[in-house]
C-alpha cells in the first residue's frame, strides 16, 4: 500500500524530507536537506527506498573515487594505475564498507565506476545523487531513438561541410524548442551517433552525390581499361562446378572420396584479360597461389601490382609480414604469426610479394565487386564448366537430376565412365587456357580496326622475363634451405630422400 495515501499535500512534503533525511544518516554524508527539497528532483521523491539507498552508496564511492584519484595523480601515480588499486582496496574492504554492502554487488568493475562519475558529471550536479538514481526500470534494450530524429541526426553528421558534434547538438536543441518539445538524447549520445555515421564509408557516401556508392565504396573496374599490359594482375580460386575422380589412389576406407570438386587458381592480366598464371589443386592453399604465380612471372614477367582477397592462401605472414607487424604496432601481447612477421622484416625479409619487388593490394573485406576477376568465373569458365558431362551446377536448383539425393561411391558405379581423371581435367583445362588467351575479342581492337586476342595485346609491350634461378631464390623461404633432411624407412633402417 502507499505509504502516502490519504495525507495532505504538507504532510506529504513533511513525510519525504523524514525519508530524505532517514537515507541521509543511513550513508552518513554530509549533504544538506534543503538540497534534497528542490522541487526540480520530482524523480527523486517518487523513487523506491531501495533506490535512493543505492544511488547514496554510488555517490559515496564516486566521490571518494574521485579524491582517492586526484591524491594518486599529485603522487605522480598513471590513472590506470590509481584506478586498479582504488578497486583492489574496495573489494578488500579498506574504504567505503558499507556503501558497498548497500549495492550487493559480489564484483564491482573500474569502467562501472567511470561510468557512475560520467553521469554525475553530466547531470551537474556533483554535490548530490540524483543523476545516479535508478529513475527507470526495463527488460531487454532500451527505447530506441525516434526514426526521425536518428535520420536527422545522420544528414548533418555526413554533410561534407564537416559539422561538429556539438554544433549538431546545439542545433537540435533550437529546432525541438521551437516545437516546444525537448531534444530526447544526451550530447554523448549524440556524439557516438555522429561518430559511428562518418565512420561507415556507405552512409557518409550518400552525401556526396548518386555516383559516390559505385566509384568508392562498391569499386567495380573495368575489364579493359587504360592499365598498361603487365601492370596489375589479379588472383582468385574458383570451385570447380563438375566432378573429376579422385587422383589420389590410396585412402583408409572411411575417408575415401571417389569424386572431388577441383578448384582452379587463375592469376589475370587486367589492362588484356590474358590468364598469364593457374594451377588445379584441391584445395586453396599457399601452394598453389605461390607456384601459380611463379609460374606467370616465368613465362610473362614480374607485374607491378597484384590485387587478391583477404584469404590465408594470399594474405599470410610468409606472404605479407607487413600486414602483421603494422596490426602489431601497439599490442601488448603479440599473436604467433605477429611475432613471425616481426623477425621476418627484422632479418631483412620482407615476404614472398616484397621480395619479387610487387606491390601488394587486398580488396575490401566482404565486398567481391572490387576484384574485377569476380565476373570471369561467370563469363568465362562457365563455358569451360559446362563441357563436362559431370556438370553439377552452380545452385542445387540447376543441378541435374543425376547428382541429386545420390552418394559419390554410386555415382561412380552408375557413371564412372563420364566422370573425367584429373589428367584428363588437367589437359583439358591447359586447351581451354590456349583457347581463352588466342581468341580475338571485340574489346580489344587497334586504329585499324583490328581486333587482338588477350595473349597479341600483352605482347604489344615489351615485358622483362626473370631467369628462372633468381626467381627461384627470391620465392623460397629461409627456412627451406636449412630445414632437416626427409628420412623414410625401408627394411628397418632410416634412409634420406
Amino acid at each position: 500500500m502507499n505509504e502516502f495515501q490519504g495525507l495532505e499535500n504538507a504532510e506529504i512534503s513533511d513525510r519525504m524530507n523524514e525519508v530524505a533525511m532517514a537515507d541521509l544518516s543511513a550513508c552518513n554524508l554530509n549533504v544538506s536537506a534543503d538540497t534534497l527539497q528542490d522541487p526540480s528532483h520530482t524523480a527523486w521523491e517518487v523513487a523506491r527506498q531501495e533506490d535512493r539507498v543505492r544511488a547514496w552508496a554510488k555517490f559515496e564511492i564516486v566521490k571518494t573515487f574521485i579524491s582517492y584519484r586526484m591524491e594518486y595523480s599529485a603522487k605522480g601515480f598513471k590513472y590506470s594505475e590509481s584506478g586498479e588499486s582504488f578497486v583492489k582496496k574496495l573489494h578488500n574492504g579498506e574504504i567505503c564498507i558499507e556503501a558497498y554492502n548497500q549495492l550487493k554487488l559480489s564484483k564491482l568493475a573500474l569502467p562501472t565506476i567511470i561510468t557512475w562519475e560520467r553521469m554525475l558529471r553530466v547531470g551537474g550536479d556533483l554535490d548530490s545523487p540524483f543523476s545516479l538514481l535508478e529513475s527507470y526500470r526495463h527488460c531487454g534494450r532500451k527505447s530506441r531513438i525516434d526514426v526521425s530524429l536518428r535520420s536527422w541526426i545522420m544528414e548533418l553528421a555526413i554533410d561534407q561541410r564537416d559539422l561538429d558534434p556539438n554544433w549538431i547538438y546545439l542545433f537540435l536543441v533550437d529546432q525541438y524548442e521551437m516545437m516546444d518539445k525537448q531534444l530526447p538524447i544526451s550530447p554523448r549520445t549524440l556524439q557516438l551517433l555522429v561518430r559511428d555515421f562518418r565512420k561507415n564509408v556507405f552512409t557518409k557516401s550518400l552525401g556526396k552525390g548518386s555516383k559516390e556508392i559505385k566509384n568508392k565504396v562498391k569499386l567495380h573496374n573495368v575489364r579493359i581499361n587504360d592499365l598498361m599490359p603487365g601492370e596489375l594482375y589479379e588472383s582468385d580460386g574458383h570451385h570447380a562446378n563438375f566432378f573429376v575422380k579422385s587422383p589420389f589412389y590410396c585412402h583408409r576406407n572411411y575417408g575415401k572420396r571417389y569424386l572431388v570438386r577441383p578448384v582452379i587458381i587463375f592469376w589475370i592480366d587486367l589492362a588484356t584479360g590474358t590468364i598469364v598464371g593457374y594451377r588445379a589443386c584441391l584445395t586453396e592453399n599457399k601452394g598453389a597461389v605461390k607456384n601459380s604465380l611463379m609460374d606467370a612471372i616465368s613465362r610473362f614477367g614480374t607485374p607491378q601490382k597484384i590485387r587478391v582477397d583477404n584469404g590465408s592462401a594470399y594474405k599470410n605472414v610468409d606472404y605479407a609480414p607487413w600486414v602483421f607487424y603494422n596490426e602489431a604496432i601497439g599490442k601488448r601481447r603479440l599473436t604467433t604469426d605477429e611475432k613471425i612477421a616481426k623477425r621476418m622484416l627484422e632479418s631483412g625479409d620482407k615476404g614472398l610479394y616484397m621480395n619479387l619487388g610487387i606491390e601488394c593490394h587486398f580488396t575490401i573485406p566482404g565486398n567481391p565487386e572490387s576484384k574485377s576477376i569476380e565476373p570471369f568465373w561467370r563469363y568465362g569458365i562457365s563455358a569451360f564448366e559446362k563441357s563436362f558431362l559431370s556438370w553439377c551446377g552452380n545452385n542445387p536448383e540447376s543441378r541435374p537430376e543425376m547428382f541429386k539425393n545420390i552418394d559419390s561411391k554410386t555415382l561412380v558405379r552408375k557413371f564412372g565412365n563420364k566422370f573425367p581423371t584429373w589428367d584428363e581435367f588437367t589437359e583439358k583445362l591447359d586447351k581451354y587456357v590456349q583457347y581463352w588467351n588466342n581468341k580475338p575479342r571485340a574489346s580489344l581492337v587497334t586504329i585499324e580496326g583490328e581486333q587482338l586476342s588477350p595473349l597479341q595485346a600483352y605482347t604489344q609491350v615489351e615485358h622483362i622475363i626473370p631467369n628462372k634461378t633468381e626467381l627461384l631464390s627470391k620465392m623460397l623461404y629461409p627456412y627451406i634451405l636449412n630445414s632437416r633432411a626427409l628420412k623414410t624407412m625401408q627394411g628397418g633402417l632410416s634412409q634420406n630422400l
